[in-house]
């Protein structure tokens, strides 16, 4: 018997074999590490998502702790959004300058430069609210805002809105400086070091 003729052999057997035995299929946890590297979104990469999702609903329950003394006491303020969006920038900013590395968009170059251009725009809008937010004390007050309040809780809510909205604006303001440089600086690293 050649060697052709006993290659042709073995392969019919082989499906002859194939076709009248029940093959039973392989289990699921042996494909488990194939999926796992070739998968869209790789577990590290899951884990990170997971943990900005985290980020953002500490973000929102922030911005409703502090915010709602104010809509209780001074529903009338025209300034809820704009407190919203310092308090969102100021808490997202600073993550990104200071956990950079284990963020989502740690290796992800374009959108690293994309906050890099939009943060000048972020640093405008920022700074018109709180520039907005000062106009409105020095015009008309906060105490037309608080006006059917008794007048120690009037004093304790002006000084609370006053206070918060400074600290969060000019928070927003040095996170905004700040976070360009860090990207830029991460940016340089991931060219010539590798790293984050």
């Amino acid at each position: 018997m050649s060697c052709l003729q006993t290659f042709f052999y073995v392969c019919t057997s082989a499906l002859n074999a194939s076709l009248f035995l029940r093959v039973q299929p392989i289990p699921d946890y042996l494909y488990l590490p194939y999926l796992n590297q070739h998968s869209y979104m790789h577990p590290v990469n899951k884990h990170k998502a997971i943990a900005e999702l985290l980020w953002w609903i500490v973000t929102l329950i922030v911005i409703v702790i502090v915010l709602i003394p104010i809509r209780e006491n001074a529903p009338t303020f025209p300034f809820f959004f704009q407190n919203a969006l310092l308090i969102a920038v100021f808490i997202t900013f600073t993550r990104y300058i200071f956990f950079l590395p284990i963020t989502f968009l740690a290796r992800m170059k374009w959108i690293k430069v994309a906050i890099i251009a939009g943060a000048t725009i972020f640093f405008f809008i920022v700074s018109n609210s709180l520039s907005d937010f000062r106009n409105f004390v020095d015009e008309k007050g906060l105490q037309t805002l608080v006006d059917h309040l008794h007048v120690t809780k009037q004093t304790s809510l002006i000084n609370y809105i006053k206070n918060e909205m400074i600290f969060f604006g000019v928070g927003s303001i040095i996170a905004g400086i700040l976070l360009p440089i860090r990207m830029i600086l991460s940016l340089w690293r991931m060219r010539n070091k590798g790293t984050v």
